[in-house]
């Protein structure tokens, strides 16, 4: 697949439009400390979607797809091009305006040469085995409801049949809902125990969750939150039976109760100073590159975030 990159060049069209009536909104650029092309997702007006050439990027390696990025050049039509490339951890998503110059969401997928990825194979091993961090919004009510009956308080697991879940007599519980358009699976297949959760409403983080584990069941997930039923709401197709069957779960004392504004989190993060996870785009996976830096600056993502909490 052919992706066109549209950094600043000195022959590229840095008004709005060009002579041919072509729009250039997007911001693409280069990290020279990382090495990583940033490239924004498709999709110009109104919050972008996993679908279509957005997805196609996620799914390139699952598919046997290569990633082929050129320079784009709109004034004289050249572009130059910059090589085989291969997604590096999910997209990250941020706040910036459409071609109507309103706030949208919007996703940024970090490229990496492959020639560079084979001379850092070691390098990459290591960033896999680092613990990730993932941002929920819990702004909704249904989502409200749900951290405030299973986040805030023990569940039992007594009820609970077949269940890992069943090691400890009380859990704390978040689930998500394993919808093909909105790769939550691929997400939560990736988590594992150590990771850290946090939850965020009105304009800060409330919660930090560390895990001690995950579980696809959707019968726990019937039991406990039900069945979605506010698809309208949502604007997102009804499905019958839908639930949040993708769960994640913690022991009681793995739950802490914080308060930290989005902009610090932000600023700790590297990310735009505006950025706020959604409901649209929930489930938000911090990139595998921004936790190294971490990790090389603190030590472990943990203690980066205790010099904020």
């Amino acid at each position: 697949m052919i992706l066109f990159w549209n950094a600043p060049s000195e022959d590229i069209q840095k008004e709005k439009s060009d002579d041919y009536g072509r729009v250039n909104i997007y911001e693409d650029s280069f990290d020279e400390k990382t090495g990583l092309y940033r490239y924004i997702g498709e999709g110009k007006e109104g919050n972008q979607t996993l679908t279509r050439g957005n997805k196609a990027i996620v799914d390139a390696k699952q598919n046997g797809r290569t990633i082929h990025l050129f320079h784009q050049h709109e004034k004289n039509g050249k572009h130059e091009y910059l090589g085989e490339m291969e997604l590096v951890g999910e997209p990250e998503t941020q706040v910036h305006q459409d071609i109507n110059e309103k706030d949208r969401d919007e996703f940024v997928f970090f490229l990496k040469p492959l020639e560079i990825q084979k001379i850092n194979k070691n390098d990459m091993q290591s960033e896999s085995k680092n613990s990730r961090l993932v941002l929920f919004s819990v702004a909704g009510e249904a989502a409200f409801e749900h951290y405030e009956n299973t986040i805030l308080k023990d569940v039992n697991t007594s009820n609970f049949e077949s269940s890992d879940m069943k090691k400890f007599a009380n859990v704390r519980m978040w689930g998500a809902i394993d919808r093909q358009a909105n790769q939550n699976k691929s997400k939560w297949s990736k988590l594992h125990k150590g990771d850290t959760i946090l939850f965020y409403r009105d304009k800060k983080y409330i919660t930090k969750m560390i895990l001690d584990g995950t579980e696809d069941n959707s019968k726990i997930a019937k039991m406990i939150w039900g069945e979605k039923i506010d698809h309208e709401i949502m604007n997102v197709k009804q499905s019958s039976g839908e639930t949040w069957q993708l769960i994640m779960y913690c022991s009681p004392e793995n739950i802490e109760e914080i308060d930290v504004k989005f902009e610090e989190l932000n600023k700790l993060l590297g990310y735009k100073e505006n950025f706020m996870p959604t409901r649209t785009l929930d489930f938000t996976t911090v990139s595998e590159i921004r936790l190294q830096e971490l990790q090389n600056k603190y030590g472990s993502v943990n203690n980066a975030l205790n010099s904020i909490i």
